[in-house]
C-alpha cells in the first residue's frame, strides 16, 4: 500500500458520518506537498464542520509530510512536516 493510500484510508476511518439536517458542511481538500512546494499527489477530499476541524484532520494524517488544507479557492492552512535542510 502506498503512503498516499495509507493516508486516505486513515482519513476515511476517522471521518464521522455527519447527518446533514438542512445544513451543508464545507468541502475541504488536503494536498501533500513536495519539499519545493509542488503538489505531490491527488488531494484527499472531505467535508468538515469548520476550518479548525479540517486542520485537526490534516494534523492527524501529517506523518512528517508538508500539507496544505484548502476550502474551495481559499488556502486554510499550511502544515510543515520534517524541518527543511
Amino acid at each position: 500500500m502506498t503512503a498516499a493510500a495509507r493516508r486516505r484510508a486513515l482519513l476515511a476511518a476517522t471521518l464521522p458520518q455527519w447527518p446533514l439536517r438542512g445544513r451543508v458542511m464545507p468541502h475541504y481538500r488536503i494536498y501533500t506537498m513536495t519539499k519545493d512546494g509542488h503538489i505531490h499527489s491527488a488531494p484527499v477530499n472531505f467535508d468538515c464542520e469548520d476550518d479548525r476541524s479540517a486542520i485537526e484532520r490534516a494534523k492527524a494524517m501529517k506523518d512528517g509530510l508538508d500539507l496544505e488544507v484548502w476550502q474551495e479557492r481559499r488556502r486554510v492552512a499550511v502544515l510543515r512536516g520534517v524541518p527543511r535542510d
